[in-house]
């Protein structure tokens, strides 16, 4: 066995999809735990804002309130997260924080698709929470993802 040390050949860019939930604490208080000082971790942060169809709402006022409502609460979970992965001793410089918008067909094919324009290796998401009925009848954007994924990445599913 050589004392040269081996290089990883992994790819240390993780993509961590939150929601501003508890669930996404837990995912990335998980991600700060497995790789927190950890050098060369690169983090996506992805926070996605799905607007409802436009007969949701019933006047464009009421939409444009909406949509402002959650970009606040979009931009201060990925403050609160970005604090959260800097206290655990990733860069600042390592963290990209990425929030979409828009009226999206599935919020997995969303986090796909931003796995493709990252570069991301692992994608880390923490689970919604659903009851196993709703899961069945609508499926989970965790089990989705990771029928998705085959071989392309990894995927954390944090509890």
């Amino acid at each position: 066995m050589s004392t040269e040390q081996t290089v990883c050949p992994l790819n240390r860019h993780v993509l961590i999809a939150v929601d501003g939930s508890e669930n996404s604490d837990r995912a990335v208080a998980y991600m700060v735990c497995m790789l927190g000082n950890v050098s060369g971790v690169q983090v996506t942060l992805l926070n996605i804002i799905s607007i409802p169809p436009e007969d949701y709402f019933h006047t464009p006022e009421e939409e444009s309130k909406w949509i402002e409502e959650h970009e606040h609460a979009s931009i201060a979970a990925v403050r609160r997260h970005t604090e959260q992965l800097v206290a655990g001793g990733i860069p600042v410089a390592s963290i990209a924080p990425v929030i979409r918008q828009g009226r999206f067909r599935s919020i997995a094919e969303t986090i796909l698709d931003e796995l493709r324009k990252s570069g991301a290796g692992t994608i880390v998401v923490g689970r919604r929470g659903i009851s196993r009925k709703e899961e069945f009848i609508y499926g989970s954007t965790s089990s989705k993802l990771l029928h998705a994924i085959k071989a392309s990445a990894a995927m954390w599913v944090v509890e």
